[in-house]
């Protein structure tokens, strides 16, 4: 193959690489993150993580090493930040800035591009660290206020208050239930939670007991929708409706478009 012929085969490699096009051994490419005449980066479809963002390079001369050898001298960093990958909440922002340095190092500056890569780590880790912190002040807050609510429930099931005011005593039940759904609501979504950056962490304390209120709120409605016979009015009939309650207390506590749906469906039949 003459000079010119393998550059015209180059070319046509490099602009095979479009987003929903094949790469060379197969994989999709859904994303471009840098594209240059002798490389591209970009990311393949596939529910590894780690392994999403590819990069080929294709110099114009055949026996140029050039661009290969710079990418060497970076390559421990660059699948150092792949693994983890995981530990961000914007991986394709990151993707991106991983491109660009990419781009940086096998342009003429390794150096300076590991420099980047260390820099990247660092936000990285730090940025993980934060989030788990976060998280942590999240769910204790949720804890405490759910064990709250259990303690005085018991208190009152335990010394009998409240018997002559049932209602009373069974919408203090029935808030602790909607506590219940709304704790395990927020435990199975804990780990897709996007805390924001630079916000004081007694802020996500109020974000916790804002969505426990919502819960507790949410058992207070459904209770006074049943005992309305606007839904599930079955269960004020059964031979020992508490039990009944406190099952649709959870699931409107857990359940965060169960009132939100009820209210317009009702506001839908005023009109």
């Amino acid at each position: 193959m003459t000079k010119e012929e393998y550059k015209e085969a180059q070319i046509a490699r490099m602009v095979s690489h479009q987003v929903g096009s094949k790469d060379r051994i197969g994989n999709t490419i859904t994303k471009i993150f840098s594209k240059g005449s002798e490389y591209v980066v970009y990311e393949i479809k596939t529910n590894d993580l780690s392994d999403s963002i590819k990069l080929s390079i294709d110099t114009i001369i055949e026996d140029d090493t050039e661009p290969l050898e710079r990418f060497y001298k970076v390559r421990e960093k660059f699948t150092k930040l792949k693994g983890l990958l995981y530990k961000v909440t914007d991986d394709t922002s990151i993707k991106a800035r991983i491109g660009h340095i990419l781009s940086h190092a096998i342009t003429g500056n390794p150096e300076e591009a590991k420099t980047q890569f260390d820099s990247l780590i660092d936000e990285i880790e730090t940025e993980y660290k934060n989030q788990y912190k976060h998280r942590i002040k999240y769910l204790v807050t949720t804890v405490v206020f759910l064990v709250l609510e259990i303690i005085l429930s018991i208190v009152i099931y335990s010394n009998n208050l409240f018997q002559e005011l049932v209602h009373i005593r069974y919408l203090i039940y029935i808030s602790t239930a909607a506590s219940i759904g709304g704790f395990i609501s927020i435990t199975r979504r804990l780990k897709q939670m996007n805390f924001e950056k630079d916000v004081h962490p007694l802020i996500y304390i109020f974000y916790s007991l804002e969505r426990m209120i919502i819960a507790l709120m949410a058992g207070v409605v459904i209770y006074f929708a049943i005992q309305s016979d606007l839904i599930f009015g079955i269960v004020k009939n059964l031979e020992k409706p508490i039990y009944g309650y406190i099952v649709f207390g959870v699931v409107a506590g857990f359940s965060e478009t169960l009132i939100p749906n009820l209210l317009i469906n009702l506001e839908s039949k005023k009109e």
